[in-house]
């Protein structure tokens, strides 16, 4: 009678049933799908310019010489010419003076002024002359310090040619000068990281800048590391220059061009275009490969340089909007 009642109990309690589905696994497709969301217009910008690139060479608009835009297609694109730092005699004497001369309070005309200046600059033309113009050590600090305290992008060499005073070599960024001269001449760097020790430093932006004072304190103590009697001279070390009427030994040595060129050439970026008129530079420009080329004369003399980064970017951002891509 028990069993009964409990097997009665049994059937009246409700039963649950669960009922579960087999979840499938997402398609590999829809995963392509969704990444191809994401990459769609950088692909689409890209394929363009690839795509109409001998249209868009065939078919510049013609502008006159001094033109400051370029039509193509009714597009309206400027040839982004970058600004340059203005060194002044003044300013140069930087690149060759003795040390004494540069750090004396009176010698403020030097790298120290330009720490002063508000704007920032694109890029330094530095002249090697015939190899008597600059020193390894000047160019290392006024590159490192410039990157620094200007926001310089690029420098452009040139030197003495057949027949020009300032014939095209390359152009490289100063981070590369840096670390070229540094695998060469070690004591560079060395010298930079201890003149850092004793300078309190405040950083103004998100580019590492510092003071103009702290700027040149550093600069100052770098000279002084690298001179004697601070500096250790070995008889054996060829990599030494006696300087001005003070004469003062530095570890440094003069750069010519074959020694930029052995040293770090592989680092030089060397595409140029030829002055002419803007539809042809434009079309020249294209071809190259360089984020930054030249604009020379048939001589071979630095002109201008011209950010070709910059140029294509509006230039696939021009036809984006024109074929509402």
């Amino acid at each position: 009678m028990a069993a009964a009642r409990g097997l009665a109990w049994a059937l009246q309690e409700p039963i649950r049933v669960e009922i579960s589905r087999r979840t499938e696994p997402e398609p590999a497709w829809v995963k392509w799908v969704a990444l191809a969301e994401k990459i769609a217009w950088p692909l689409v910008a890209v394929l363009a310019l690839l795509v109409l690139r001998k249209p868009l060479i065939n078919f510049l608009g013609e502008v006159a010489k001094r033109a400051t835009e370029i039509s193509i297609g009714g597009l309206g694109i400027k040839l982004p010419t970058m600004s340059e730092a203005q060194l002044s005699d003044e300013i140069l004497t930087f690149k060759a003076a003795d040390a004494l001369t540069v750090v004396n309070d009176s010698a403020k005309r030097t790298l120290f002024s330009m720490f002063q200046q508000q704007a920032k600059f694109d890029f330094a033309a530095i002249n090697l002359g015939r190899g008597d113009q600059w020193l390894s050590s000047r160019l290392y600090i006024f590159a490192l310090m410039l990157q620094r305290m200007k926001s310089l992008r690029c420098i452009v060499f040139v030197a003495t040619g057949p027949d020009t005073g300032s014939q095209f070599i390359g152009t490289t960024t100063p981070e590369k000068i840096r670390w070229s001269l540094a695998r060469f001449q070690p004591w560079l760097e060395t010298a930079y990281i201890q003149a850092q020790q004793t300078v309190p430093i405040l950083i103004q932006d998100e580019y590492g800048a510092i003071t103009p004072d702290a700027g040149e304190q550093i600069v100052r103590n770098f000279l002084t590391n690298i001179t004697t009697p601070t500096a250790t001279r070995l008889e054996t070390d060829f990599d030494w220059v006696m300087l001005g009427p003070n004469q003062q030994w530095e570890h440094t040595t003069w750069l010519s061009r074959e020694y930029l060129e052995s040293a770090f050439g592989y680092v030089l970026w060397k595409d140029s275009i030829l002055s002419s008129e803007l539809k042809k530079e434009a079309k020249d420009l294209l071809r190259r490969s360089a984020p930054f080329v030249a604009r020379t004369k048939k001589n071979g003399e630095f002109l201008s340089l011209v950010d070709r980064v910059t140029f294509l970017d509006e230039m696939a951002s021009k036809i984006a909007d024109q074929y509402h891509l």
